[in-house]
């Protein structure tokens, strides 16, 4: 099918109106709520001709009755009302408001009503929250945070980091309770080549604690998430289904400290009994504390505990999560016997579409709301050279805005968003001077997020897409669990440029596909990029495929070019957590270095466009010949090892392989000699409590085996929290490099960082210097100095 069509039946699907379901039934007989208070359920009992659909706003739940046909009157208590719970005559029916308190909907109202047949709807929702404090946090850097979502269960609270890209975990510390923790994470596509430090705010509170996200790249290149909460907490950490999230599921001491057995013993008294709610509450203790076998039963058990209480959802879920944990034990023929009993109650499939349908839903007021940050900051840099003389090299001052509008219905949510700002260089005689355009997009999607669509510059690295581009995003889930995206757009290679620049210009098809098979899900993309005058610059195929399952997860990523028949890139990665929380990392990456494209041909050329190239009297075929000559292949192996020591202690190391290929000499560029085989060996340490007691440091040691050099590296990082409020960042780096030629070079490089907080604002400043040391055969040692600086304020609305 042409795209142009495929275009075309996107934008009707996303223009359809939503019809929500509707049931047949006769009579409403009863209303029960779920008495658990992390989740909101209600339960409609009803019997054969009555209709109904349901509709959301604000803070309140509203259950619509069509030609309802009462025998009796509909008897709502009056401490109810007070609750929210009321019931609105209409010319068509009832309609029953129920305000979503999750403390108090604890209640069972009766309707009486006549005969015996009935049939039971379950609605559920809330299970994940967004809120609009967690919403202000979009990066206004790189862009690959991209934001932080609240996650409401009724086993836990927590929340998620969500990433532009896939991010592999790599280790925590400490794995104790804490206010402070260190995460390690690895970018698997390593597009990610410049990044900047991201500082994430949040409103504390006592459900969540969360106070700030910083994210900052370490000298082995892979990236340090340092979360800061107000009280001390214990934190389990999991990665995201798709790798471009990481879970963090906040643990409640609930119990007070026993032997796993008592703890058993009185869980199964509780349930004999009949106090399901301690029941539960024990069993989840246990199932977090115990040894194998007595997490395996408290996980059956919960499920019964459920089960018997009446909240068979709940139930349901349990037994699916034994059966995920627990496939192959004895117990496991026994769970499915009772997870299929429950099922006979619904219909598998009305199940999973009320599950969907209650994932969508988010507790969030209607009308307008505005959010955002505004920031700015000084940066300098000066230099000594061997004879003393000094020279100002950078005197840069930025203002940034980062401003999020957003309207929400009943239906659907309107967002608009701009994230730019204006850097002055104030170098004597410097044209430096630019503006930065990284986000300016309106974005629409409806209620149950089936349909979107975003027109504007956005970024994303899926569907074959790379990075920033100006143009129109449309998705419709056409199936259950599948997916359409529609992307076409003019390529934006950096944020300064403010203007749309239609030199080159793509359309694309990519087919998400969730939930096909147990813990797997892919992506299968198409996408075409033209260059104006004719020439294509980049055709291709490709996919992406995603499986995690408790302690292991993979990644692959294939990307084909149809139009020069040659593999742009070929990524398998995997990772494996054992029962020790030792993780274990490996991967494949062969790549084109960049990716191959028409456009590479200016690649050393004077000239900023391929329409100047012509003009030069170059034939398209030699164009094509420059680019497949200026682009390289990347090759590429690592493996990485995490292991705890203690609870406050970590240790790591990793192994990479590295090759770049050769380039020939053509259109006036030299050749490019092959890297050959380069190896890289990092040994760090992290732990906490190292220097004072509520730091979290890493020291390191890397080598590297370079064709023409060999580097030895000693690092060290430590955040050391100064009060509440505020913490010293001292950082300091030492090289020794010895090259073939019989030269070498040393060089130290200490800084320090400052940062304060108060609620919607942070100050921060930080120093440091560069000092090499250069010795060549036959000349005097070269001494060079750099010094940096710079400070800034961010402001959170």
């Amino acid at each position: 099918m042409k795209f142009k069509t495929l275009f075309i039946l996107c934008l009707l699907l996303m223009g359809q109106a939503l019809m929500m379901p509707v049931t047949s039934a006769n009579e409403l007989k009863k209303i029960r709520f779920g008495s658990d208070p992390d989740r909101y359920r209600l339960v409609l009992e009803l019997s054969a001709k009555n209709d109904y659909k349901t509709r959301w706003h604000k803070n309140a739940f509203s259950v619509i009755f069509n030609q309802l046909e009462l025998k009796n009157k509909i008897n709502v208590p009056q401490d109810a009302k007070s609750h929210g719970v009321s019931l609105e005559k209409t010319k068509s029916g009832y309609i029953l408001h129920l305000t979503i308190n999750r403390q108090q909907l604890k209640k069972i109202f009766t309707i009486p009503a006549k005969g015996e047949q009935s049939y039971r709807v379950v609605i559920d929702w809330s299970d994940k929250i967004k809120s609009k404090t967690q919403e202000r946090v979009e990066d206004t850097g790189h862009g690959l945070l991209s934001d932080i979502e609240e996650v409401k269960t009724f086993n836990y609270r927590g929340f998620k980091l969500n990433f532009s890209e896939p991010m592999q975990l790599i280790s925590i510390v400490p794995r104790e309770k804490s206010k402070e923790f260190q995460v390690r994470l690895r970018a698997l596509l390593q597009h990610t080549i410049l990044f900047q430090r991201t500082v994430l705010q949040w409103q504390p509170s006592v459900a969540m604690p969360l106070r700030t996200v910083e994210l900052q790249r370490d000298p082995t290149g892979d990236f340090i998430a340092n979360i800061s909460f107000a009280d001390a907490v214990t934190v389990k950490t999991f990665q995201g289904k798709k790798l471009r999230s990481l879970e963090f599921r906040i643990v409640r001491q609930n119990v007070s400290a026993t032997t796993g057995e008592n703890l058993w013993t009185k869980a199964k008294t509780a349930l004999a009994e009949g106090r399901y709610d301690k029941a539960i509450l024990l069993m989840t203790q246990l199932r977090k504390t115990g040894n194998n076998k007595q997490q395996k039963l408290a996980q059956e058990f919960i499920g019964v505990a459920r089960e018997r209480k009446g909240q068979l959802a709940f139930a349901r879920d349990e037994y699916k999560r034994f059966l995920k944990e627990y496939p192959d034990t004895p117990e496991a023929k026994r769970v499915q016997q009772r997870l299929d009993a429950l099922i006979g109650l619904e219909t598998l499939a009305k199940d999973r579409k009320l599950k969907n349908r209650s994932r969508s839903r988010r507790k969030n007021s209607r009308g307008w709301a505005n959010y955002g940050s505004l920031s700015s900051d000084y940066r300098y840099t000066g230099t000594v050279d061997n004879n003393g003389d000094y020279r100002n090299s950078l005197s840069l001052l930025n203002i940034d805005a980062d401003v999020t509008g957003r309207y929400r219905s009943d239906d659907y949510e309107l967002q608009v968003r701009f994230s730019g700002g204006h850097y002055e260089d104030l170098l004597p005689s410097s044209s430096a001077t630019t503006e930065r355009l990284r986000y300016l997009y309106i974005n629409a999607q409806t209620a149950d997020n089936k349909y979107k669509a975003r027109l504007g510059r956005q970024r994303t690295h899926k569907g074959g897409v790379i990075g920033r581009f100006d143009g129109l995003l449309l998705s419709a889930e056409t199936f259950e669990d599948i997916s359409i995206n529609l992307v076409s757009g003019f390529p934006v290679d950096s944020s300064r440029i403010t203007s749309i620049d239609t030199e080159r210009v793509f359309y694309g098809l990519n087919v998400d596909f969730d939930n096909i098979w147990k813990d797997f899900d892919f992506n299968l993309f198409a996408i075409q990029q033209d260059i104006k005058g004719g020439l294509i610059d980049r055709q291709a195929v490709g996919g992406e495929a995603r499986y995690v399952s408790g302690n292991n997860s993979f990644f692959s990523l294939v990307d084909y070019d149809t139009h020069f028949k040659s593999l742009n890139a070929f990524l398998v990665n995997g990772n494996h957590r054992f029962e020790n929380d030792t993780r274990v990392n490996w991967s494949v990456n062969i790549r084109k270095s960049p990716y191959l494209s028409t456009r590479n041909a200016l690649i050393g050329q004077p000239a900023d466009s391929i329409q100047e190239l012509q003009l030069l009297f170059i034939t398209d075929a030699e164009i094509q010949d420059l680019a497949i000559d200026r682009t390289l292949e990347s090759k590429s192996a690592s493996v990485q090892i995490s292991m705890p020591y203690t609870d406050d202690i970590d240790f790591s190391g990793s192994l990479t392989w590295l090759n770049l290929s050769a380039a020939p000499a053509s259109g006036g560029v030299p050749a490019f000699a092959s890297s050959g085989s380069q190896f890289y060996l990092n040994f760090q340490a992290t732990g906490r409590k190292v220097l004072t007691s509520r730091d979290t440091s890493y020291v390191g040691i890397r080598y590297s085996s370079l064709n023409t050099s060999k580097i030895f590296s000693i690092y060290g990082n430590s955040r050391l929290p100064w009060g509440k409020k505020s913490y010293f960042n001292p950082k300091i780096r030492f090289d020794f490099r010895n090259n073939t030629n019989g030269s070498s070079q040393f060089n130290i490089s200490p800084s320090l960082r400052y940062q304060y907080q108060e609620k919607k604002h942070i100050f921060y400043a930080e120093a440091g210097m560069i000092y090499f040391v250069t010795q060549i055969p036959n000349f005097n040692s070269q001494n060079t100095t750099i010094y940096f600086a710079y400070m800034g304020y961010r402001y959170s609305f």
